[in-house]
């Protein structure tokens, strides 16, 4: 949007398809690209992919970290590995983290490979896409609910599943090989070139909880280091040239999210004469909305579908709660000092939704948690942001490497956190275990030179695909909205008409093509193509004004 003209000139450029020469017949085809990487057949077919690590570290037991464990366990057999994470239970149910993933084909590209063999799967402990059903609460009655659309039926079903169900579906496939070294943080990391490996330092996160104090392991070394400890990543902020990363201006960054716990089984309307009592469904969506409508007051309720089922048979704690997030500017009311009261937040919630009871025996919330949310300070969405290197070779047999939030962290506009960071993963089993590189430092080289494009892409992607959801009050941001409408209406109706010439807004085409390169690519030509009759006309102008 910044160089219209850059775009149009390279979005025209890209509509030519580019000659490349591959020779038909398949032994040319094999001669040439053992040619290329200056090898016979012979040689090639003895080249071995980089030799085992004798020992790996992950940092990090969210999904990307868990993930990381189980496919290079089953990769490297012989290696040891340790995964490290700070919390003594990374599947335990945090208020902090209780949002929810929609892991959709490219996350289950992992999950169908690694976890196929599990006792509970992961449509056992989510919602399918599929059986989605959104109902939006106003002030005094319920509007109907509604089915989202389907984009692409060739691909597959998308799930939603709570964060620490998904991490304890993965925990419970790590082999025992797996070493895990819960509730310590990491303190130092540093490469050391006469063992030519990186020695790690941990300390225990609490003094009740210690896994060093029981085996006395408080350095120990490692040749890769897989960096999966999120967007404040001690590994890259240390370990790596600063500054470490890039960032994109996106109107939902710097938002603040909270979740309030309410009942998973809720009820609505108890108080109102003129409208029956609603029971909710645990597997159905909701937008409540409130009666406030001033900038700083102005407030929504998202709710996202559960499986109730899903801590039984995942071996959990059973909770009745679910979360209703809560995503605001952070000079909302919500997050004012006033607020910061109980009493005072009850009194506001009250005024706010007058549909839901925060009081009585159909109170949607229990009391201590409207105590707890007062005094939580939530979360803040960062702007889209990636970090400049994914990978750091120290020596050609020991090196570092980013997978998930440390490389690439962003709003969930689009829903492609875990997804992306899972991807991450299946990418880098595959170049580790690619027959073509000798050492470690090729196989990462490799790696970053297929991942970082597409997250520079998804990065892009996340500023502008669908950052307008939150209904960001302030008239400024009102106009946005529309103007993002109008451009997603517009291209989804020359996409419809004109097929593949022009590509629909980014966020719908993600349903179905899987590399972001690609919907980027085809995006950029759309915007260039959209330009072009606004650039005629001013080049006319111009034209017809020299000819007078």
């Amino acid at each position: 949007m910044r160089t219209p003209l850059l775009i149009l000139l390279v979005s025209i450029s890209s509509i030519i398809p580019a000659a490349t020469y591959l020779p038909s017949n398949p032994s040319q085809t094999k001669a040439l690209l053992n040619f290329k990487t200056g090898t016979t057949s012979t040689q090639q077919t003895q080249l071995n992919a980089c030799p085992p690590p004798k020992s790996i570290a992950v940092i990090g037991a969210g999904p990307a970290g868990v993930a990381s464990a189980i496919s290079l366990s089953k990769a490297y057999p012989s290696s040891s590995i340790t995964l490290i994470d700070e919390s003594a239970d990374p599947a335990h149910y945090d208020p902090l983290r209780s949002y929810l993933y929609l892991v959709d084909f490219r996350g289950q590209t992992f999950i169908n490979k690694h976890l196929d063999s599990s006792a509970v799967k992961l449509d056992d402990i989510s919602v399918a896409q599929t059986d989605f059903v959104l109902q939006v609460l106003e002030t005094n009655s319920p509007k109907p609910p509604v089915s989202l659309p389907i984009i692409n039926t060739n691909r597959k079903t998308p799930f939603w599943v709570q964060r620490g169900h998904l991490v304890k579906l993965l925990s419970n496939s790590l082999p025992d090989s797996v070493t895990r070294c819960y509730g310590n943080k990491v303190s130092r990391c540093e490469y050391v070139a006469q063992s030519d490996s990186y020695v790690i330092t941990v300390s225990p996160t609490s003094d009740d909880f210690s896994f060093l104090h029981e085996n006395e392991m408080e350095k120990f070394e490692a040749d890769l280091v897989i960096a999966a400890d999120g967007i404040n990543s001690f590994i890259r902020e240390n370990l790596f040239d600063q500054p470490t990363i890039t960032s994109r201006k996106s109107p939902a960054g710097k938002l603040r999210f909270k979740a309030l716990q309410i009942n998973s089984n809720f009820t609505a309307y108890d108080d109102a004469d003129a409208t029956p009592t609603l029971q909710s469904d645990p597997i159905s969506a909701y937008a409540i909305r409130s009666t406030k409508k001033a900038y700083d007051t102005k407030l929504g309720m998202g709710i996202l579908p559960i499986r109730t089922s899903a801590s039984a048979l995942l071996g959990l704690e059973s909770s009745s709660t679910r979360p209703a997030n809560i995503i605001t500017r952070d000079d909302h009311f919500i997050h004012s000092e006033s607020a910061a009261d109980a009493t005072e937040l009850q009194r506001f919630l009250e005024e706010s939704f007058p549909q839901l009871a925060f009081s009585g025996k159909n109170s949607v919330v229990a009391e201590d948690e409207l105590s707890r949310f007062s005094k939580s300070l939530g979360t803040v969405f960062p702007h889209p942001q990636h970090a400049k290197k994914l990978i750091q070779n120290s020596s050609p047999n020991a090196g570092i490497v980013l997978v998930g939030d440390s490389a690439h962290a962003f709003p969930p506009d689009i829903g492609q956190g875990v997804n992306a960071a899972l991807v991450d993963v299946v990418e880098l089993e595959k170049t580790l275990t690619d027959p073509r590189h000798q050492n470690l430092a090729s196989a990462l080289s490799n790696y970053e030179k297929i991942r970082l494009p597409e997250t520079k892409a998804l990065i892009k992607l996340c500023a502008t695909s669908n950052p307008f959801q939150y209904r960001q009050t302030g008239i400024i941001s009102s106009l946005r909205q529309k103007l993002w409408t109008a451009n997603f209406v517009l291209r989804l109706l020359l996409s419809k008409i004109f097929g593949k010439l022009f590509s629909p807004n980014s966020f719908y085409a993600m349903q179905g093509e899987f590399s972001y390169v690609k919907i980027m690519r085809r995006c950029d030509r759309t915007t260039a193509l959209l330009y072009l009759p606004v650039f005629a006309l001013l080049l006319s102008r111009k034209i017809i004004k020299q000819l007078i």
